[in-house]
């Protein structure tokens, strides 16, 4: 009957602690909104290539500034289940639950690009501020993405938080032999922008002189030149 006694205690123990680390975990921030629409939702309206002339939506975000990542990171972190290549297979008929899941991961890319693209203009205008720092491990995540352009944004903007993002230098080296050309090339453009040379790095840009796309190949012998000069 004791033993009994003793279990119940522990499990009521257990219990209380557990909804104490609960009660006590830290809680996400709440959604930023702007002019009555959540970050999500301006983020949809965003033109890519465009915070030049850009239409509203870019200008918004833009003028939030870092107020806004930690929103912006927080869809970067959504789940995917299809990449943009399984989007593409050809000779494959999907079934009808198929092209619904394909319609639905096609615009969660889409959203997840646009928030990428947009954290990449912000954190050019603020490279040095906490809260693009505490963007890095989530812009390492993002170089996983089955997204091309997510990936892509994702490189360009720790490429452009500089040396702030040394600690992302293994995964940016791992996209120059992304099967995509145009992340491959952003990932040697990052390499140089953060200035920091590592035998692993001088290896990928060297490996990168050779790349079968020219424009690769004439980025990487422009970085290794810059690095070169920046050593002496």
């Amino acid at each position: 009957m004791r033993r009994t006694q003793i279990i119940l205690l522990v499990i009521a123990v257990l219990v209380a602690i557990s909804a104490a680390l609960w009660i006590t975990r830290p809680k996400p921030p709440p959604a930023t909104v702007i002019q009555g629409k959540s970050v999500r939702e301006w983020v949809k309206e965003v033109e890519i290539g465009g915070f030049s002339d850009g239409g509203p939506a870019n200008q918004i975000l833009l003028k939030a500034g870092p107020a806004i990542l930690s929103d912006l990171c927080t869809i970067l972190e959504e789940p995917e289940t299809i990449s943009d290549a399984t989007l593409r297979v050809p000779g494959n008929p999907l079934t009808p639950e198929q092209k619904l899941r394909q319609e639905s991961e096609s615009e969660a890319l889409q959203l997840k690009a646009g928030a990428a693209y947009v954290l990449n203009s912000i954190t050019y205008r603020h490279p040095d501020s906490p809260e693009t720092k505490a963007c890095v491990p989530f812009l390492i995540n993002g170089l996983n993405s089955g997204g091309v352009n997510v990936r892509i944004y994702c490189v360009q903007a720790l490429g452009t938080i500089g040396s702030n993002a040394h600690t992302a230098i293994p995964a940016i080296i791992s996209r120059t032999k992304d099967a995509d050309s145009g992340v491959r090339m952003s990932a040697v453009e990052a390499l140089g922008r953060i200035g920091i040379v590592t035998p692993e790095s001088l290896s990928a840009l060297t490996n990168a002189l050779s790349d079968s796309s020219s424009d690769v190949s004439i980025t990487a012998t422009n970085t290794l030149k810059k690095l070169t000069e920046k050593s002496r």
